[in-house]
């Protein structure tokens, strides 16, 4: 939190894409169904809350 003085809708974009592409990955590298399922259910949430956060 003090090496970051103001968190933006950018940067916590960032920081959820950099997740999501990392475990996309290591879903599709490990032949895991169901982590593949996850990862795209939580983009979809994620891509929600930052379309909602600037409509706000």
């Amino acid at each position: 939190m003090l090496y970051v003085p103001r968190v933006t809708q950018a940067r916590a974009m960032a920081l959820a894409l950099i997740l999501i592409t990392l475990f996309l990955l290591a879903g599709i590298m490990t032949k895991d169904g169901p982590l593949v399922v996850f990862v795209v259910g939580h983009s979809a949430v994620s891509w929600q809350n930052a379309v909602g956060a600037t409509q706000a």
